[in-house]
């Protein structure tokens, strides 16, 4: 039998990414493969793709593996049901593969995110990219979420919002319900579209989807750098209502009492200094105790630094030398 310290695997709904890894930051297995979130493949798609990326992952090992600690974070783990079926879908899959994990350490992708870059440390992670989500914990290892509930009932602030948004305004304006803006030209063309019925139907169409409406936010930014009023006011929003679930989960994990840092992830904070300003500049007057730094590892990165926290290795030597060797393979192997 062979002891392997740490699995640690990300995956969303674009692709999936695995390694092993040991107390020394040596990347011993990497693999990788495509979507995996139950909500848009279906439990047996998921299956499939999960069981084939952990097979490749321990190719290499002819003996049977014992792995300390599984680390996976997981797009669409939202629910306590959600975490129940994906728990026993891993432990199948392990028990199929003769692995076996000393602890299994599932959650959702921002959970596991948070848990690595955070460390032991009190704070928040703020993602905004195509979804939005606010992670926190406190010294006392409370844990609390706001948001990320999916582009039907939230991700406020985040790009598929701002796409929305934009999208929501243009009917608006082609109704005549407010004034025409340089918004609405921007995303007819975007769309490559003329018209109120041309944008009615294709937004109940199948080429309508997520990734196109956040793909909007790029123009919104855009247009807001060239003092466009309308743009400007959907940013404005934006910033505003992240920095509403900030101050919730703030709030309820009682951060003001001591230090605390912020740490943000996603395109829309990381790429663009607009939104987050605006955030900043609603969450300063009520909350001065925090530091903010701009997330810098992949989720893989922050899946294998909490794997070494819950062994208790972590240093930030390590850290450095981990990053180091994950940059390097992510570079070569995507």
């Amino acid at each position: 039998m062979i002891t392997i310290p740490i699995l640690a695997m990300d995956g969303g709904g674009t692709n999936c990414r695995a390694v092993l890894c040991n107390t020394h930051g040596t990347i011993l297995s990497f693999a990788k493969g495509g979507a995996c979130n139950f909500h848009n493949i279906g439990l047996k798609k998921t299956k499939e793709t999960l069981r084939a990326v952990i097979k490749q992952l321990i190719q290499p090992y002819q003996e049977h593996l014992y792995i300390q600690k599984g680390v996976i974070g997981l797009a669409g783990i939202d629910t306590t049901n959600a975490l129940d079926m994906m728990f026993n879908l891993f432990k199948d899959i392990f028990t199929e593969l003769d692995v076996t994990v000393g602890e299994i350490i599932l959650n959702n992708d921002g959970w596991v995110t948070m848990m690595g870059t955070l460390g032991k440390k009190a704070g928040l992670l703020v993602i905004s990219g195509t979804g939005s989500i606010v992670y926190g914990k406190n010294r006392k290892k409370q844990i609390a979420r706001v948001g990320g509930w999916g582009h039907l009932l939230g991700d406020e602030g985040s790009g598929y919002f701002i796409g929305q948004t934009a999208l929501r305004h243009c009917v608006r304006a082609l109704d005549g319900r407010e004034p025409h803006s340089a918004v609405t030209d921007v995303v007819l063309r975007h769309l490559h579209l003329s018209d109120l019925e041309s944008l009615v139907t294709w937004t109940y169409s199948s080429d309508y989807s997520i990734d196109k409406v956040a793909a909007l936010a790029k123009e919104v930014f855009a247009l807001a750098a060239q003092g466009e009023a309308v743009a400007e006011y959907i940013l404005d929003q934006a910033g505003q209502d992240l920095a509403e679930a900030c101050d919730t989960a703030i709030q309820k994990l009682e951060l003001d009492a001591d230090p605390f840092e912020i740490v943000v992830a996603g395109g829309i904070l990381q790429n663009e200094a607009y939104v987050l300003n605006k955030m900043l500049d609603a969450l300063l007057p009520n909350h001065q105790r925090f530091t903010i730094r701009q997330l810098q590892n992949e989720p893989i990165h922050c899946a294998v630094l909490y794997g070494l926290y819950a062994l208790d290795r972590y240093s930030l030597s390590l850290e450095i030398e981990l990053s180091k060797n994950l940059d390097r393979l992510i570079a070569k192997e995507g």
